[in-house]
């Protein structure tokens, strides 16, 4: 009889031995997936942050490019052939022009 309850008493220290590791590796699972969780959620709210920058910095930049795009319009208007030819530029006397449209030629694959 003392046989069957050692083996009995074994069987169940076995199955707690068992029992602890499996809570125990659950408890390291679910630490893994809340610290994995805490990186992600940091990691969104970072690539937000730096989206709201890029935005600003973008606004910024078009503001400045539309400003020196103001300045060149205004400094293309003032421009008449007298400021050039006092600014050292001759008039030319042959002037060459690209067509509008593109010349195309066809050819195939057996012409060369």
């Amino acid at each position: 009889m003392t046989q069957t309850v050692h083996a009995i008493a074994y069987n169940v220290n076995k199955a707690l031995r068992y029992r602890e590791r499996i809570v125990i590796s659950l408890a390291m699972l679910v630490l893994f997936f809340i610290g994995s969780y805490v990186f992600l959620v940091k990691e969104a709210i970072m690539n937000i942050v730096a989206r709201e920058t890029v935005a600003k910095q973008i606004q910024t930049d078009s503001t400045a490019v539309s400003s020196l795009e103001n300045q060149y319009f205004t400094l293309k208007s003032s421009i008449t052939m007298d400021t050039a030819t006092s600014l050292g530029f001759a008039p030319t006397t042959v002037s060459a022009f690209i067509p509008a449209s593109p010349i195309v030629a066809l050819s195939s694959n057996d012409e060369i």
